[in-house]
């Protein structure tokens, strides 16, 4: 699932990578930086991750305010991408 936090406030689902979720142990997430820097915390890029497991790619306005990373999904069995994006991150201060 992809979820907006603002103002520190509680996580607002925007999508879901996959429905039904019990399906999630049949896909894998893989996510590249395109621009900009991740903040700490964030899971790591450029390797398949199981979507079993929660993924953060993070921006900050503490450290830094936006990045650009594209994100796959493929199922575990094969190497094809079902699909892909190219995500903007980005943090203001309020």
């Amino acid at each position: 699932n992809a979820f907006q936090i603002v103002n520190g406030g509680g996580a607002t689902l925007l999508y879901a990578w996959c429905v039904p979720a019990a399906q999630a142990a049949n896909y894998e997430v893989y996510a590249s930086l395109v621009s900009g820097s991740l903040s700490a915390g964030s899971s790591a890029t450029d390797t398949w991750l199981a979507l079993t497991t929660t993924r953060n790619w993070l921006v900050s306005t503490t450290t830094l305010k936006y990045a650009t990373i594209n994100v796959g999904i493929r199922r575990v069995s094969t190497t094809t991408i079902l699909a892909s994006a190219d995500i903007n991150l980005e943090a203001e201060a309020v």
